[in-house]
């Protein structure tokens, strides 16, 4: 897939993470974490035991995380670990070379909760940060571009897994969970073809720009004067390829 190969940079190792943050402030209360080796072509070549972490935090959890999580400021005074140390815990797992993983998350407030991290103890690895950022991919952003719900938006992690026949594992809002179900999710994407074709049809039928297989539609249909659906499911899979 092309551009999923673009999105990795190249990299052979991969780490799917998810974070949980306080309602307020967005403060890092929980991490988790698997890591894959790749493949060439980006498919999962060897899946890693998972890590989870608990994180202290100055801000309170929060009545909506807390019923979301099932988190709350006893587990996180009593279990949780300072900011700086479950950075620590995340670059130890992914081992020596940690520059040569793309951090994988669902969705954009994952990136949001990392910046808060130095900022709330600054005695966490800026460089390693620094480095999960330079290299992250939002998963939910790149799927939106083959994949959409009926309002042409991002659609769900458990709605993404659903759409490619993959049962959600564990609890939602557990970040090890769902970690593990956004590897899955990857896993599903690359080996269901067909059903990322579908999609994609469905996808650009609902769209407002031009993707680039309406456009070389268009194109054919100016040369040759018409088109045919053999010719749209052609385009479609030069874009997915």
């Amino acid at each position: 897939m092309k551009a999923l190969n673009k999105a990795l940079r190249g990299k052979t190792k991969i780490c799917f993470m998810d974070f949980e943050g306080t309602q307020i402030e967005g403060q890092m209360i929980a991490l988790g974490a698997f890591k894959c080796d790749l493949y060439g072509d980006g498919t999962i070549k060897k899946r890693y035991p998972g890590i989870m972490t608990l994180v202290k935090s100055k801000d309170r959890v929060g009545y909506y995380v807390r019923q979301l999580t099932g988190i709350t400021d006893w587990d996180l005074s009593h279990k949780g670990v300072a900011v700086s140390a479950a950075i620590e815990q995340l670059r130890r797992y992914v081992g020596p070379n940690p520059e040569d993983y793309i951090y994988c998350c669902y969705g954009n407030n994952d990136l949001r909760i990392i910046n808060q991290s130095y900022l709330i103890d600054t005695d966490a690895d800026l460089e390693f940060l620094r480095l999960i950022k330079r290299n992250f991919l939002d998963y939910a952003s790149f799927l939106k571009r083959f994949v959409s719900d009926e309002h042409n938006n991002t659609i769900s992690l458990g709605n993404a897994l659903k759409m490619f026949g993959v049962n959600f594992v564990g609890v939602a809002h557990k970040p090890l969970d769902d970690a593990h179900n956004l590897m899955l999710l990857y896993d599903a994407v690359l080996n269901n073809h067909d059903i990322l074709m579908r999609q994609f049809e469905l996808t650009l039928t609902k769209s407002h720009s031009m993707p680039t297989p309406i456009r070389k539609l268009m194109d054919e249909l100016e040369k040759k004067g018409q088109v045919n659906k053999e010719d749209f499911e052609r385009f479609i899979k030069e874009a997915i390829s």
